[in-house]
């Protein structure tokens, strides 16, 4: 068996990934955000990742095979610390959702006016989303569109964890689809686009047949394609959209980037999606190499084996 299976084999077993995060926990730091406000409690977030990055084998794993690509010089000491960091940064994005609901963040916009254009128009639109910064604060503008909003997702294994747990009044205004529906969810988006409605997909973990291999930070990377397909299919366009945060934990930052039209005349294989697909992987590489810690990959789309510290 390859080593890459084993590590698969590992990924699926008993570990503390699985089991981490649940309602007491979020309860505990929703106090803590009132007493203690936002930049505290981000500090203290050090203090509970710092367990994980110690005895979590397997999300030390997962998380290694970005943090080598994207700080290939690290010695063993910056290797770990770097994971920390990541591990830090995505437990700060929890709490600064929560902080948006109470007012303690400001959302800032850029690009607004692109999909403003898009919304005239009675085609539905893709918004395409990436496992990069806080997601939810960015559904609260998202869901701003004045027509119905779709996300497609994956479940989480981990049954106490709800993701929109630390913003629950914004779940109502969104449609999940589940990614475990018929044809992978492809399905319910197509219906909601032809309805002229958006939907939000994920553009760079990689869970299907249909992908293609694009450089990134320096390797053949694998990127999914059913956005694109959706997009030739129904005439919608593909909107990139990322957060990030901003004056440390007291402003975050929606920036919308110009939408992709993918023609479907005359079919589209895979490499033909390639220009399109190149567009969003080039914007992805440059918030990561702009705010390395708000990337949270924790998949191998390299198909690399290599060792992990």
């Amino acid at each position: 068996m390859s080593q890459k299976n084993n590590e698969n084999n590992q990924d699926q077993g008993d570990n503390l990934s699985e089991r981490r995060g649940n309602t007491l926990g979020v309860k505990a730091m929703l106090i803590m955000l009132k007493i203690l406000r936002v930049n505290r409690t981000c500090e203290f977030v050090w203090a509970v990742t710092l367990f994980y990055v110690l005895f979590d084998h397997v999300a030390r794993r997962r998380a290694s095979y970005y943090i080598r690509h994207r700080f290939p010089n690290d010695n063993w000491l910056q290797h770990w610390y770097h994971i920390w960091a990541l591990f830090t940064s995505q437990g700060q994005a929890l709490v600064e959702a929560a902080a948006a609901r109470s007012g303690q963040i400001t959302i800032e916009e850029i690009g607004r006016d692109k999909v403003e254009e898009v919304v005239k128009n009675p085609q539905g639109m893709i918004l395409l989303c990436s496992h990069f910064g806080q997601w939810q604060g960015m559904m609260r503008v998202i869901s701003l569109t004045n027509r119905p909003v779709h996300i497609l997702v994956r479940p989480d294994r981990n049954v106490n964890v709800d993701k929109f747990m630390a913003a629950k009044e914004i779940q109502a205004k969104i449609n999940v689809i589940s990614t475990e529906s018929g044809m992978g969810g492809l399905l319910d988006v197509y219906d909601a686009l032809m309805n002229g409605d958006t939907v939000c997909m994920m553009g760079d973990r990689c869970r299907e047949n249909d992908s293609v291999e694009l450089d990134f930070l320096g390797e053949k990377a694998r990127f999914p394609v059913a956005a694109f397909l959706m997009s030739a299919r129904t005439g919608s366009p593909v909107i990139p959209v990322f957060s990030h945060r901003a004056s440390r934990h007291k402003r975050m930052i929606v920036h919308f980037y110009e939408p992709i039209y993918v023609s479907g005349k005359g079919g589209r294989t895979r490499e033909r999606l390639l220009p399109e697909v190149e567009k969003y992987v080039r914007t992805l590489e440059d918030m990561a190499k702009q705010s390395p810690f708000e990337y949270y990959l924790y998949e191998n789309i390299w198909n690399t084996e290599e060792g992990v510290k």
